[in-house]
């Protein structure tokens, strides 16, 4: 079977969730593809690549670790590559800042990836290594999390987060 990569891109809350051969579109059609769609997303675009191309959508909240489970769950066979990019824009300067606010981008910016990477890591850890690895983790976060920016408190902190986790799991 060829190599498999599962594509996270977050769109205000939920998810996108996709199986890609990196670097080979021009084989496309041998692959499984399984995405993952925001709860409540408007579907239209999906039913139309649905069946026809090999995609199978899910809808996910990935902030729940049970639902990150059953994506990862729809995955057939090996898993040898994981891209997340998750973010919602939000915030403001902290002392107007309400909690929910925070904890909305926290969830969806941080916590999100949290639950994507140990799922992944989980999965990956229990393969036999192929050319000497299980696979591969990718997180994207933003130049935002390298620096501060007005009005990005809770943002700023989640995509700083994400990079900080992103080199705690390569040092674990």
């Amino acid at each position: 079977r060829p190599d498999l990569c599962l594509v996270v891109a977050n769109n205000d809350g939920g998810g996108i969730f996709g199986l890609i051969e990196p670097g080979r579109p021009e084989h496309a059609d041998a692959y499984e593809r399984v995405f993952a769609t925001p709860v409540g997303a408007d579907l239209a675009a999906a039913d139309a690549l649905e069946g026809a191309q090999g995609f199978t959508f899910v809808q996910a909240d990935l902030t729940d670790e049970d639902a990150v489970a059953r994506v990862f769950a729809a995955v057939a066979g090996r898993l040898d590559g994981v891209v997340h990019s998750a973010g919602v824009p939000g915030g403001g300067p902290v002392h107007l800042l309400d909690v929910q606010e925070w904890a909305r981008v926290i969830n969806v910016n941080l916590t999100a990836t949290f639950l994507v990477v140990k799922a992944a890591l989980a999965r990956m850890l229990g393969q036999e290594r192929v050319r000497g690895e299980r696979g591969s983790i990718v997180t994207l976060s933003s130049v935002e999390g390298l620096e501060g920016t007005a009005g990005g408190s809770c943002y700023n902190a989640a995509k700083g987060g994400v990079v900080l986790l992103t080199k705690n799991v390569a040092i674990d």
